[in-house]
C-alpha cells in the first residue's frame, strides 16, 4: 500500500473491505503530516491512481531565474529578506498604488509561463477575490472568484484547432474561466450549503493533481487544448474582522500548468508538479497577504 510504505512498510493490510476503508482513512492523515500527497490521472484510464512525495522536495525559498526577474520589476521587491517576505512586501505596495494585488499574482503567473522546467502552453489562477470571506457561502458566483489564464508567447492555436473547434486566444480563455468557476462554484455550493452533507468534501479530488491524455475522451478537456499537465491546490488562511482565524479549503486555491502537445516528450512528470507546487506557495503568499490587508485581488470597477 502507498500509505503504509510511509507509515509502516512491514503493516500487513487488513482483510475486511470496511476495516480496510477505516485504516486508509487513519494512515492518510498521518502521511499528509509530512508528506504531499497527488493524485495521478490519465484521460486513457477508467480511475486515478495517488502519488507521495515528502514535503521536503518542494524547496519554496529559492525563487528560479523567471521568477526572480519578475519580481524584480516590481515595487517594493527588494524590502524583506526571505522570498516570502519579498512578495507580502510586494504585494503590500502594489494595494497601496493600486488597492489590489492582481498585478503580482500575474507576474508570478508570467514567470511559470516562462519557466525551461515548466514549459507550459497555457496557465490558470483560480482563488476567491476576497471580498466575501466572512460569508464563504454566498461564493456562488462569477465575481466572487479571481480565474485568469496566460497562453505561452508565440503559440499558434490553429495547430490545435480542430480539438479546439477554434483558433481564438480568447475563446480558449473564456472556455476555461467557465469551467473553473463551474467546478469552484459546485464545491463551495457542496461545503457551505445547507443539507446533510454541508461540510464535506464531495468533489472528485481537492488536492495536488498529475494529469496525463486528458484530452484522449472527454471534450471538456479538448476545448482546452489540455494534454498533460499539473495541478496544485492550496489552502488559504484568512482572518475575520473579529479576529477568528479562518482557513478556505485546498481546491479553492487551484494554479494549473497545461501542455498541449500529445508528443511523448512533454509528458508531465512528478519533479514537474513539485515545480509547479512551488509556484503556488508563491501564489498563496499574495493572496493571503491581500486578505490580510482588507483588499482585493482585483477591482473589477477600476
Amino acid at each position: 500500500m502507498l500509505y503504509a510504505s510511509v507509515v509502516d512498510p512491514d503493516e500487513a493490510a487488513p482483510q475486511a473491505l470496511l476495516d480496510l476503508a477505516f485504516r486508509v482513512a487513519r494512515m492518510r492523515a498521518l502521511v499528509e503530516e509530512t508528506h504531499e500527497l497527488y493524485s495521478i490521472i490519465d484521460g486513457r484510464a477508467w480511475f486515478r491512481t495517488e502519488g507521495v512525495f515528502p514535503r521536503g522536495d518542494v524547496d519554496r525559498s529559492v525563487l528560479p531565474v523567471p521568477a526572480e526577474e519578475a519580481l524584480a520589476t516590481l515595487p517594493g521587491s527588494g524590502d524583506g529578506t526571505s522570498t516570502a517576505d519579498r512578495l507580502a512586501a510586494v504585494t503590500r505596495k502594489a494595494i497601496a498604488q493600486n488597492a489590489q494585488s492582481a498585478s503580482v499574482l500575474r507576474a508570478i503567473m508570467g514567470a511559470a509561463l516562462k519557466d525551461p522546467v515548466l514549459r507550459a502552453d497555457h496557465v490558470t489562477l483560480t482563488c476567491p477575490m476576497g471580498n466575501m470571506l466572512d460569508r464563504p457561502h454566498e461564493m456562488t458566483t462569477s465575481q466572487a472568484f479571481f480565474t485568469e489564464t496566460q497562453l505561452r508567447d508565440g503559440i499558434e492555436l490553429a495547430d490545435y484547432a480542430q480539438r479546439l473547434g477554434h483558433d481564438s486566444d480568447d475563446q480558449l480563455q473564456r472556455t476555461i474561466r467557465a469551467r473553473m468557476l463551474k467546478l469552484k462554484r459546485g464545491a463551495i455550493r457542496s461545503l457551505y450549503g445547507p443539507g446533510c452533507m454541508q461540510g464535506q468534501f464531495v468533489e472528485k479530488h481537492g488536492g495536488h493533481m498529475l494529469f496525463r491524455n486528458e484530452d484522449a475522451h472527454y471534450r471538456g478537456h479538448q476545448s482546452i487544448g489540455c494534454s498533460n499537465g499539473g495541478r496544485a491546490s492550496f489552502a488559504l488562511g484568512y482572518r475575520l474582522a473579529e479576529g477568528t482565524e479562518k482557513v478556505l479549503t485546498p481546491m479553492v486555491g487551484d494554479f494549473r500548468v497545461v501542455r498541449m502537445s500529445h508528443d511523448e516528450r512533454d509528458e508531465f512528470t512528478v519533479d514537474e508538479l513539485k515545480h509547479t507546487i512551488r509556484y503556488a506557495e508563491w501564489i498563496r503568499v499574495v493572496v493571503e497577504e491581500t486578505y490580510r490587508a482588507g483588499a482585493v485581488i482585483r477591482r473589477d470597477d477600476a
